[in-house]
């Protein structure tokens, strides 16, 4: 499953404008999608997660587009997570009451490892993938908190 995101920034608002959920889409149709988006829209920032399966398309795209490619790990997933739960406390953070998006969100948990080490992880799911709109959402919102940007679309694959 593949997820885009796009945000608009408004005032101090981010407001979810476009999601996409591509599931078992073949790899070139994905591919077309984010080429045809790169190609015909303006974005301040595209964050893309290249973590495993999603390399290649980052290598790909990344080729002929100013993306930025991002590998997610716990350190920035934490502080994705903490970005995304301040813009909602806030108020900030607006969607559209979506069902999918809204499970995706509440799927997350905090969970703690044996040696004690925090991560932040859903379990795989039939209807919500591995989280993937929540990880597009965060990565859409990535580095907010130091940089106000526009509009920042994102995906992740898992």
């Amino acid at each position: 499953m593949t997820a885009f995101i796009a945000i608009e920034k408004q005032d101090n608002k981010y407001i979810v404008r476009n999601k996409k959920i591509m599931r078992e889409m073949p790899y070139d149709e994905q591919s077309n999608f984010f080429t045809y988006m790169l190609n015909n829209f303006t974005f301040s920032k595209f964050h893309m997660d290249e973590s495993g399966i999603g390399n290649m398309m980052a290598e790909q795209l990344s080729r002929g587009h100013r993306i930025t490619p991002i590998t997610l790990n716990n350190e920035n997933k934490q502080e994705m997570v903490s970005n995304l739960k301040r813009l909602m406390q806030e108020g900030n953070l607006l969607f559209p009451d979506d069902p999918q998006m809204i499970n995706n969100i509440r799927s997350i948990k905090r969970i703690y490892t044996s040696t004690n080490y925090l991560r932040y992880d859903s379990e795989r799911d039939d209807q919500i993938g591995h989280a993937d709109l929540f990880w597009a959402l965060c990565l859409a919102l990535y580095d907010e908190s130091k940089r106000r940007t526009f509009i920042m679309p994102a995906f992740t694959k898992f």
